[in-house]
């Protein structure tokens, strides 16, 4: 005898997971399949959570399991998100949603076929960790030459997805699968030679072609087939002194001393010093001449048994660093300390304002002002410390909103910050604010990113404004014509970090999810290489101000065992520019490598 579901408990299930309250409690496969049992009263009160939850926002669960029960009365609140996140798209702002599954579920609801040519846009434009749905939800529609076309131009541009082993089998699934039709075998036809013959190869693979192709890809990204074995310990990441993972970039050196995560790297403008912070509550300044450390830094505590984490660093002329710090105990406080590196002691600028609570953001180019900010949460407050008067007054109170990532402009004419103007959304946009500081007023703004925005960067050579985003992407601005130029798009995590060359060729981005440093050429936008960093507890990095040396860091295991000593380092990189950029770019290296494996 069968039992009778649990339509309470199904309902709630459904809820829940269609309607988290909690990060990380999405669960598509759990709602849908609770959604399926429920009938009667608990049925009804299911579509009228999903038609309420899509009158507020076009999440991807409400929508697919507006989908699932076929509910036309969903179409009207569908429709109204798809006409935002168009209007939004056409002018070139971040559509609020996922578009693809916007136009996907509209047209299987409605079957309009002038959705079709939406969906083929949606694979078009769709962002690196969305590209393998597009692809899949487009297989689903009726094929058109346009969309054949889209998915070989998706495959040619050689962008990654979320799953490397599956970034080019949902292209190859949906070729293989729609070529055999008529409109396939004319596009197949239509091609010049040279990609009919790389596209009938792929089309010829079988199974475990595709198995060693993919096992080639993982094994090159993670090491093994760019760096060379003789170059790897047991861990498959860490490059020997001298060690060379590709053409133009050598690891030169290891600065080890940190015991804990490093946290902070910042080089002294005339490039001699390096100094770095870390969760072991140290600062060590290394004399980058003779790679030696010069001096180590230690807050003393009033209590042993608080914590001192010292976050970030700006140099005061060359003698002194205002260091913010991080206090742990009994209330989480904020101290920031002057240490004259040739006295190696501190001054108190906490003091000086008669609070415990603020941090430095930036400097002022005068070297009398700084900014400062009380890190309240989620909204903080900002104001400006006068250090020759101790005066203190509020600054950027005419904002409604989040601001952070705020970044001066190298003449120290325009303040560039992101603004949230809500939370707790999960696809709320972050706009870029240019502040004239002079004269107290906002004379730009840039939209263009969905999530948090980590990081701004200015270059010096070049009117160009970069953004790190929690949508992970870049984001290279034109201030001059407050036009985004371009979008980079190859991590699969959040972008925590952004920094240039003294030449501004190259740009390097990291981000902590996916582990990798990746290095951009600035002319092309090109990923030139991507550095894993396979460690939990270092994510700093920096380009010398004037040499062509980056500054990383990494995990050294010293043992197999559970108690194995973990030395945090220092990795020093040296390039030779035009060697390192003249490499073929990153994932056609791996392809030439794997047609001579396979030719061989």
């Amino acid at each position: 005898m069968s039992q009778t579901p649990d339509m309470d408990n199904l309902l709630d299930t459904f809820l829940r997971t269609c309607f988290p309250s909690n990060y990380g409690e999405h669960s598509l496969g759990m709602d849908v399949l609770a959604l399926r049992e429920l009938r009667g009263s608990h049925l009804e009160k299911a579509k009228a959570a999903i038609l309420e939850g899509l009158k507020k926002n076009p999440e991807k669960n409400p929508l697919l399991a507006a989908l699932e029960l076929q509910l036309v009365e969903a179409i009207p609140n569908i429709e109204h998100w798809f006409n935002e996140a168009k209007s939004d798209r056409a002018k070139g702002n971040s559509a609020k949603g996922d578009f693809g599954v916007l136009v996907y579920v509209l047209y299987e609801l409605t079957k309009d076929p002038t959705y079709i040519a939406d969906m083929v846009e949606a694979v078009r434009t769709a962002r690196y960790s969305d590209f393998d749905n597009s692809v899949s939800q487009l297989k689903r529609l009726p094929l058109t030459p346009e969309g054949i076309r889209v998915v070989w131009q998706r495959y040619k541009r050689r962008s990654t997805v979320k799953k490397l082993e599956s970034w080019r089998d949902q292209c190859i699934s949906f070729l293989k699968e729609k070529i055999i039709e008529p409109i396939g075998k004319s596009f197949l036809e239509s091609l010049p030679e040279e990609e009919k013959q790389e596209l009938s190869a792929l089309l010829s693979e079988n199974r475990q072609e595709i198995s060693k192709r993919n096992i080639n890809l993982l094994r090159y990204v993670d090491g093994a087939e760019r760096y060379g074995k003789e170059n790897l310990n047991e861990s498959r990441e860490y490059i020997k002194i001298g060690g060379a993972p590709i053409n133009g970039m050598t690891l030169t050196n290891l600065l080890r001393g940190h015991t804990d995560k490093i946290s902070n790297l910042t080089w002294s403008g005339d490039g001699k010093v390096l100094v770095s912070t870390s969760a072991d509550e140290s600062i060590l300044v290394w004399n980058f001449e003779d790679h030696d450390c010069q001096h180590i830094l230690i807050r003393e505590k009033k209590n042993p048994s608080t914590i001192t984490y010292p976050n970030s660093i700006f140099w005061i002329g060359k003698e002194k660093l205002a260091v913010n710090y991080l206090i742990i105990g009994s209330e989480n406080l904020r101290s920031v300390e002057v240490w004259d590196l040739s006295t190696q002691t501190t001054e108190t600028l906490s003091e000086i304002v008669d609070t415990d609570k603020l941090h430095i953001v930036t400097a002022f180019h005068d070297g009398k002002r700084y900014l400062l900010s009380d890190g309240g949460n989620p909204q903080p407050s900002y104001s400006i410390l006068d250090i020759s008067t101790g005066k203190r007054e509020p600054f950027l109170t005419e904002f409604r909103g989040i601001i952070n990532a705020i970044a001066l402009s190298p003449n120290g004419d325009l303040l560039a910050f992101a603004l949230r103007n809500k939370t707790g959304a999960d696809n709320e946009e972050s706009e870029i604010v240019l502040y004239d500081p002079s004269i107290r007023k906002a004379t730009r703004k840039l939209t263009g990113h969905n999530l948090y925005i980590n990081q701004l960067l200015w270059a010096k050579k070049r009117p160009l404004l970069f953004s790190a985003s929690h949508d992970n992407t870049i984001a290279v601005w034109n201030i001059e014509t407050s036009q985004k130029v371009a979008s980079l798009e190859e991590h699969v995590g959040i972008v925590d970090g952004i920094t240039l060359s003294a030449d501004e060729r190259l740009l390097a981005s990291k981000s902590r999810e996916d582990r990798t440093i990746i290095i951009w050429d600035t002319t092309s936008w090109k990923v030139l290489m991507v550095l894993r960093e396979r460690n939990e507890n270092g994510d700093a990095f920096a380009w010398h101000p004037s040499l062509p040396i980056l500054v990383t860091t990494a995990n050294e295991i010293k043992s197999k065992s559970a108690t194995a000593k973990i030395h945090n380092m220092i990795r020093v990189w040296e390039f030779n520019i035009e060697e390192f950029i003249n490499n073929p770019p990153f994932i056609e290296r791996f392809d030439q490598l794997n047609s001579k494996d396979s030719s061989g």
